[in-house]
Parts: structure tokens; sequence; C-alpha cells
């Protein structure tokens, strides 16, 4: 890790000694893009070694920002779009300079995640109703681009990296926040795979919940019964001897995990349409913690969403 800035500053130093026009903030350099003083050849090159002096920077470990470079690198290759079509067409273009700023709207846009906002700072730039259409296209088109390839944006993914997500709010962020480990219930009950059926219609008349889990021989879990599931055998004491709890048991239920958060929980809730699902400590070893309810999920989320509107107002 500590070679990786020394490997990026001498390649920023060997752009630097090539390109010194991309070292820097880079203002004059986008001021002459705008006022159309760098020809087609050199914006292109710029624009190529800015964005390659901007990602080591990023990605070997130097500091610093996104939002100056996206202007540079944006006014640098609309500059270059702009010289293009206007040697092309030049009865329709309105000249390379608002290409210029075109494209500082649409990548600032872009890397910021702020199209609303980048749209008014450039029509307050400009004042120009004609020009700022064309900015919103760009950054509508920019931003989408951004968005189905990439994310929101460079900001919303270094947090992502870091574990926070904005995507959900910050209604999302406690449902992450709380583990299922703090909110299962206990009182589960359990048995063996060899149980007879007599024993199983009295534990369920019995039971407070209305399901008894079935363990393997190994302890992990097998699969769980409720009446429904001894529907076709309830009444039939005929087969009493054929038939022990891990024939009847109902296999291949989804199960959560104890390091699983309320998110997670409330998704297989509502996709299997369960009241209650089981929770184990892994998948691999499928022992048994506890269950969790829709009532005790929404119950806990309730209670830290509370906590936190609490301290937020420092009662």
């Amino acid at each position: 890790m500590w070679m990786r800035p020394a490997v990026a500053g001498l390649m920023i130093g060997l752009i630097g000694l090539a390109f010194p026009e991309v070292m820097g903030v880079g203002y004059g350099l986008t001021e002459n893009a705008l006022l159309v003083k760098i020809p087609l050849t050199m914006l292109l090159v710029l624009g190529i070694a800015k964005i390659a002096a901007t990602a080591i920077s990023l990605g070997w470990g130097f500091g610093g920002g996104v939002f100056s470079p996206s202007l540079v690198i944006g006014a640098l290759l609309g500059g270059a779009w702009g010289v293009i079509v206007t040697t092309l067409f030049p009865e329709f273009s309105s000249g390379a300079s608002a290409y210029t700023l075109v494209g500082m709207g649409a990548m600032a846009a872009a890397v910021l995640g702020a199209p609303i906002s980048t749209t008014l700072i450039i029509f307050e730039m400009t004042g120009d109703y004609a020009l700022t259409l064309g900015v919103m296209i760009a950054i509508v088109i920019a931003s989408e681009i951004t968005t189905q390839l990439y994310g929101r944006s460079f900001f919303s993914e270094q947090l992502k990296r870091r574990g926070i997500d904005l995507k959900g709010g910050f209604e999302a962020d406690i449902m992450h926040s709380i583990h299922l480990s703090s909110v299962l219930a206990r009182d589960y009950e359990l048995v063996s795979m060899d149980v007879c059926l007599p024993d199983l219609r009295a534990m369920l008349q019995q039971s407070k919940v209305g399901e008894i889990y079935v363990l393997r021989e190994s302890g992990a879990l097998y699969g769980a019964i409720t009446l429904a599931d001894m529907s076709e055998v309830a009444f039939d004491a005929a087969i009493d001897d054929l038939l022990r709890a891990g024939d009847v048991a109902r296999t291949g239920t989804q199960v959560l995990c104890e390091g699983d958060d309320l998110e997670a929980a409330l998704s297989l809730l509502a996709e299997t349409g369960e009241d209650r699902i089981a929770v184990v400590d892994d998948t691999d070893a499928m022992v048994l913690k506890g269950y969790v309810t829709h009532a005790a999920v929404m119950a806990a989320y309730n209670k830290a969403l509370l906590k936190s509107r609490h301290e937020e107002r420092g009662d």
C-alpha cells in the first residue's frame, strides 16, 4: 500500500512533464477551451491525459476532489465535439464554446449526481434559455448512462464501499443496522425425526406458536411441521405406526441467518408470505437459533426509528 502513492506520483509526474496543462485545478485550461484557443488535437489529447491523471490520483492513494477535474474533462471533450460539428455543419452549430459548456454540465452532473443543481449553475453563468435546454438534454442522457453502468454518482459509490447505502434513505439505513440476533424469539419447540404422529398431534394442539421444528440427528434443522402440514394424516390413526415426524415435515423452507438484518427478514417474509421464518447460525451447519415474525421485525424497526428521532432532537 505504501508503494502505490509513490508509483502514482511517478506516473503523474511523467504526464505533467509531457502535458503540464493537466496539472493543478485546471481553471486556465477550462477558460482556454471556452474561448476556443485550443486546437482539436490538443483538446482530445489533454482530455485523455486529464482523465488518466485524475484516475491515477484517486485510485492510487492521493487526496483530491473530482469536481474541478469533471469540469476540465467536460470542457475539453465538449469543446472537441464542438470543433468537429462546427467544422462539419457550421450552419447548424451554435459555436464550439456552446458545446464546451454543455460538456462541462453533462460531465459534472454525472460525476456529482446533481443534475438539477448543475443545470441551474449553467443557466446562472450564461442566462441563455436555448443553451440551458441543450445542457438539460445532455445532463439527462449522461446521468442515465452513469446510473445504468456505474451508480448514482461517484460520491454515492464511495459511501456504498464504506457500508453506507443512500439508495433507500434514512429508514433503510436503520433496517440494515439491526441484526436478527437482537429480535429472535426462542420459545420454539423441537422434535427429532423419529417422533410418532400421536405425539406430534398432542404437541401441536398444545403449541403456543402452532409450529414445531424437526431436527436431524446431528442437530441441524431438517424442517417444520404445522397442523396444515399434517392435514392428510391428522385424523388417520391407521398409519400412525408407519409415519414419523421426518415423513410429514415441510422441508426446503427458506431460512435466515443470525447475521442478517431487518431488511433481509422483511424481504423474505414478504416473498414467502409466511408470518414466521426460522433463523439459523449459518446455512452450512443449520443450527436453529430461533425465529422471527413480521410483528417482531416491525416492532424493532419502529423502536429504532423513534430512538433515532429522539437523538436528533436531543430528547
